[in-house]
C-alpha cells in the first residue's frame, strides 16, 4: 500500500514538471489580456478625443471663414465706392451716373430715381446685387450649398466680376492650407460639407448661418458631426 502512494506521488510529481495546466493557461491568459486592453482602450479614446477635437477647430474655421470673406466682400465696395461720383439727369429727376473709383460703373445696382442715395447705400446696394441679395423680401432665405458652393475664391478682387458660385460643392477639398470646392490638381477630398445660408433681415442687414458637417467615413467610429456659426452684416 504504501509503495502504491509513493508511485502515485512520482507520477503526479512528473506531470506538474511538465507545464502549466489548462486551467492556469487561461488564467494567465486572461489577466494579461486584462493588464493590455486597459492602456490600449485609454490609447483609443485619447486619439478619438483628439480627432473629433481637431475636426471641430477645422469646421468652426471654415465657418467663420465665409462670414469674414462676405465682410470683407461688402468692404472692398465700401471703399471703393467712397468717393463715389454722381451726376444727374437735364431736369435732376433721375441720378444718370454713379461711378466709383476705377471707372467701376454701379449705376444699375441703383433705384436712379432715388436723388438721396448716398456712396454709402449705393455701395450697400451694389454687394447685395453681387450675392442675388436684391430679389428675396425679407426673411426670405437664399442657400448656398453642394449646387451654388461658396468659397474664398468665390469673392472676386475686380468688384467689376460677378461671384464666383461653384456648381459642385458637396465636399471640400484641402489644397495646400486651403480648402475650396475643387480640386486644385493635389488636393485632398476632405469630410466636410459647408452650407451658407443668407437671410435679408432688414434692408440694411444680413443674417448669415454657416453650417459645417464633417461626415464620418464608412469605415470609421466617429459620428457624424456639425458647427453652425451667425453672423450679421450691416450696411457700412
Amino acid at each position: 500500500m504504501l509503495k502504491n502512494y509513493f508511485q502515485k506521488l512520482h507520477r503526479f510529481k512528473v506531470h506538474s514538471q511538465n507545464g502549466f495546466t489548462l486551467i492556469e493557461a487561461l488564467l494567465g491568459s486572461t489577466m494579461m489580456l486584462i493588464a493590455v486592453m486597459g492602456p490600449l482602450s485609454v490609447t483609443m479614446n485619447g486619439i478619438k478625443i483628439f480627432i473629433e477635437n481637431k475636426n471641430h477647430i477645422i469646421a468652426s474655421y471654415l465657418s467663420e471663414e465665409i462670414i469674414d470673406n462676405l465682410k470683407n466682400y461688402r468692404d472692398s465696395f465700401a471703399i471703393l465706392c467712397q468717393n463715389m461720383v454722381f451726376d444727374y439727369s437735364g431736369d435732376g429727376s433721375m441720378i444718370d451716373v454713379a461711378m466709383c473709383d476705377n471707372n467701376v460703373d454701379i449705376l444699375e445696382y441703383i433705384n436712379r430715381s432715388n436723388l438721396q442715395t448716398t456712396a454709402q447705400l449705393a455701395a450697400w446696394k451694389t454687394f447685395l446685387h453681387k450675392l442675388d441679395m436684391h430679389i428675396p423680401d425679407i426673411d426670405q432665405p437664399k442657400v448656398f450649398n453642394g449646387d451654388s458652393g461658396l468659397d474664398q475664391n468665390s469673392f472676386p478682387t475686380n468688384l467689376d466680376s460677378s461671384l464666383k458660385l461653384h456648381t459642385s460643392c458637396k465636399n471640400l477639398y484641402l489644397n495646400s492650407d486651403n480648402y475650396s470646392c475643387s480640386d486644385s490638381g493635389n488636393g485632398q477630398k476632405t469630410i466636410f460639407e459647408r452650407t451658407v445660408t443668407l437671410t435679408k433681415i432688414s434692408d440694411t442687414a444680413l443674417k448669415v448661418v454657416v453650417s459645417v458637417i464633417y461626415i464620418k467615413p464608412a469605415s470609421s467610429f466617429f459620428d457624424d458631426k456639425a458647427v453652425t456659426v451667425i453672423g450679421y452684416i450691416y450696411m457700412r
